[in-house]
């Protein structure tokens, strides 16, 4: 079954695996982005919509899509503080007409694939700050221990991702944050035995 976001052309497709407890488990199809590391985020939002304004290897612009997700991965680091490495994605559609997709021209700008995964989703609200990111990943990693669901890959490891969407400085964005998931637990998800 599908959720109505998932056949939005400018959001990478997804099947909905199951809905429980408070959060989503999600099957991503794989997709392409445009991604940038990035120390203040109007830096990271003006590096990627650069390369959806036309600065690219085609001088194409780029319909803009949703949503926008930072990932946050956590870096080795002396001392008691850990140290999270940011990086910005954006979902690069396809485009009509066109047998490639451009490539970034910036150096600072990569273009990936990422491939398909499970990954639970909690909503929430409200601005996105170091500790309301941190907080919603505490609840969604307590909500899967308690369904026994493990987490998946660098996941497992700390990394988390935050998903925002709508308008990039309003203040009644869509927020969400994703974990991926072991897709052994697929059973644990959708109430198989």
């Amino acid at each position: 079954m599908c959720s109505a976001d998932s056949d939005d052309p400018l959001q990478p497709s997804y099947s909905m695996v199951s809905k429980k407890n408070g959060y989503e488990a999600r099957l991503y199809n794989n997709y392409m982005y445009v991604n940038t590391e990035y120390q203040t985020r109007p830096a990271g939002i003006a590096e990627l919509a650069a390369f959806l304004e036309g600065e690219n290897s085609l001088e194409v612009k780029i319909p803009a899509t949703q949503p926008c997700i930072t990932q946050y991965e956590p870096q080795n680091s002396e001392g008691p503080s850990t140290t999270l490495l940011k990086e910005m994605r954006l979902y690069v559609p396809s485009i009509e007409g066109m047998s490639s997709l451009p490539l970034p021209t910036a150096s600072e700008v990569r273009l990936g694939v990422s491939t398909a995964e499970l990954v639970a989703v909690l909503p929430f609200s409200g601005n996105i700050t170091p500790d309301t990111a941190e907080e919603a990943k505490n609840k969604l990693t307590n909500l899967l221990k308690e369904d026994g669901v493990e987490l998946y890959g660098k996941d497992a490891e700390g990394t988390f991702r935050i998903a925002q969407y709508g308008q990039l400085y309003s203040l009644s964005r869509k927020n969400e944050c994703w974990l991926r998931i072991d897709p052994k637990d697929i059973e644990k998800l959708t109430g198989g035995s």
